[in-house]
């Protein structure tokens, strides 16, 4: 089956076959000041939605709102999730989400509120230090009201130390920034390699230094 290389956070959830070998190529802290945060958790009384594009971003808003008790049930806020990783951890928080998009990324968020929902509304994105601009970006060109928080910050864990490449035949890159992580560590995306892509964004990232031939992009 040859080694895998999975440079996300979360390998027990790759589903490729074959000897997986875990190495984080980011790390996730929440901010060490949560003026922002808790801001803009002033504000759901007037938010209409809050999109959350990832489980982290999930777990670490809904610790805030119990720190300060608050309590989302008790407002209309609707909940849009960008994919099934990220809806079954709104789950566990007791949320069932409002809208999910068919196509798990940042451009299907935004085809699921055209086709879905009315504007203008005002949307909340709980995001890392190191979101795209797409998602934002194109609901307000649609006349949403768009405000975002970071709620924490990826950064590529210290002191990580290159695996020899030729012992793999396979990388998993979980998002775009394992893929500027990896080419920070590595310095290059070696041909003797085939590399799998998780999300559209993450796809878009690694077409940059290598052919789309040479990878595949696949569920979470």
């Amino acid at each position: 089956m040859g080694k895998i290389l999975f440079t996300g956070t979360t390998p027990s959830m790759c589903k490729l076959s074959g000897e997986l070998v875990s190495q984080p190529l980011i790390t996730l802290k929440p901010v060490d000041d949560m003026t922002l945060v808790d801001k803009a958790i002033q504000y759901l009384t007037i938010t209409d939605w809050i999109i959350f594009t990832s489980q982290f971003t999930v777990t670490i808003f809904f610790d805030r709102l119990k720190a300060l008790q608050w309590d989302h049930r008790s407002h209309a806020v609707k909940m849009a999730s960008i994919g099934q990783t990220t809806s079954d951890r709104l789950l566990r928080q007791g949320v069932k989400i409002d809208l999910q998009p068919e196509i798990e990324s940042s451009t299907g968020l935004v085809k699921a509120f055209k086709e879905h929902v009315e504007s203008p509304k005002h949307i909340l994105i709980p995001r890392s230090d190191r979101a795209l601009t797409v998602l934002p970006d194109g609901l307000k060109t649609m006349g949403h009201n768009v405000s975002t928080v970071v709620v924490y910050s990826n950064q590529l864990p210290p002191k990580t130390t290159p695996y020899d490449l030729t012992e793999f035949d396979r990388v998993v890159f979980t998002a775009p920034s394992t893929v500027i992580n990896f080419h920070q560590v590595y310095g290059d995306f070696p041909d003797t390699l085939f590399y799998y892509v998780q999300g559209e964004e993450t796809a878009k990232e690694l077409a940059q230094w290598i052919d789309s031939a040479h990878f595949e992009q696949i569920s979470r």
